[in-house]
């Protein structure tokens, strides 16, 4: 059970995992809102494709998991 929640945990942290789980997180959001969130997701994810520094996609990563907790607690 261990193996399986640390993959679960690090395909959720690639970036391509997140974008997917920040997707359908925004479709439990009331319809504008998760249009609009959507939109941002898809916007910022585009933003910072091409970024190389491992760091930085961690840092990136660790704040939209976090911005996503807060705008779920937001609407919920």
């Amino acid at each position: 059970m261990v193996n399986l929640t640390r993959v679960v945990f690090n395909e959720l942290r690639s970036p391509k995992g997140l974008y997917k789980d920040l997707l359908r997180k925004c479709d439990l959001l009331p319809k504008s809102a998760g249009k609009f969130y959507k939109q941002s997701v898809r916007k910022e994810f585009e933003q910072h494709r091409d970024e190389k520094d491992t760091e930085r996609v961690d840092q990136i990563v660790e704040r939209a998991v976090k911005d996503m907790d807060w705008i779920l607690k937001k609407y919920t």
